[in-house]
């Protein structure tokens, strides 16, 4: 987990020094701004079906507690981690709050 955090951290760097971002698939936006609080909510809304999953979570939401503002607002670096993490929990959750 430690290692994931690690790697996301580092940015990747073109020859010219400009940062170079990887598109993300379906057109989606780039670099989401997540918020720790919410994740919380959403972990603990979906929690009990996959016990490996429910620590995974835990354990990533209490690491980025140390990047996340105080109003729980994370740096974009860390959306393809939340993604890979939260997975289907994330887009199951923003339909419901739409509906």
């Amino acid at each position: 987990m430690r290692r994931r955090v690690r790697s996301l951290k580092r940015r990747n760097a073109s020859d010219d020094g400009r940062e170079v971002e990887a598109p993300l698939p379906g057109g989606e936006e780039a670099g989401k701004r997540w918020n720790l609080w919410e994740l919380e909510q959403v972990a603990k809304e979906s929690g009990s079906r996959d016990p490996a999953r429910d620590e995974e979570r835990a354990l990533l939401l209490l690491t980025l507690r140390q990047f996340a503002a105080s109003s729980g607002s994370l740096p974009s670096e860390f959306d393809p981690l939340v993604r890979d993490v939260f997975g289907p929990t994330l887009s199951a959750s923003s339909a419901e709050g739409r509906g």
